[in-house]
Formats: C-alpha cells, structure tokens, sequence
C-alpha cells in the first residue's frame, strides 16, 4: 500500500511538471499538495496509522514524524503550508497563482518525497 502512494506522489509530480510547463498555476498548486499527500500518507502506511481526511493526515504526520524528529520541522511548516495553499485555492475567493510564487515550491515538494522515500526504504 505505501509503494502504491508512493507511485502515485510521483506520477502526480510528473504531471505537475506539464502543468508547470503549460503555466497552469492553479491546477499546479493541487498537484504540489497531492504529490506530497500521498508521499505522507505512504509514511502513515507504512506505520499503521489511519487518517480518514486530509485534515487527520496532517495532524497524524504532524504527530507521528514532525514532532518526534523523523522528518524536520522546515519540512513539515511545509507540508502544512501547501495544505494551505490548497485550501486558498479550492475555498477561497477566486485567486490566481504565479509562478513566481509557485515554481520555487517544486524543488521543496521534490525534497520531502526523497525523504519520505528515504525514510520508507531504509527499514
């Protein structure tokens, strides 16, 4: 089950690379989200811990790997600031993101999936 999410954290980071390369920044900030969504939900997995919502996969990351040190705490302010940015984007009055805002974000969604990778494969 966590090589499953894990496969799709990065078929979803291939798309996102279209979407980067079309300019379509919206539907980009989705895709940052849900590459590392499922990147986190493979660590949650992968430690038999259940969260039914994207809300419960952030406090149980927050919990089991932000707190107790496995993953750093830039990289879960990150995690958390990408949930934001997709709640802006899906909730929030109509906003249309740049790539100045959103392009320096792939190479920090790309970091937290190699951890997570890291993490996943050493056991």
């Amino acid at each position: 089950m966590a090589l499953h999410r894990m496969s799709r954290a990065k078929k979803t980071m291939d798309e996102l690379e279209l979407l980067s390369k079309n300019e379509r920044w919206n539907a980009a900030v989705n895709r940052l989200y849900y590459a590392s969504f499922y990147s986190v939900s493979a660590l949650l997995v992968n430690s038999g811990s259940k969260a039914k919502t994207d809300i419960g996969v952030k406090k149980m990351f927050e919990k089991h790997f932000v707190l107790t040190g496995v993953i750093s705490k830039e990289a879960g302010e990150f995690y958390s600031k990408l949930f934001k940015l997709k709640e802006e984007d899906e909730f929030g009055p109509f906003f249309e993101f740049t790539e100045k805002e959103i392009a320096p974000l792939l190479q920090n969604t790309r970091q937290l999936i190699s951890k997570v990778e890291s993490i996943l494969f050493k056991q």
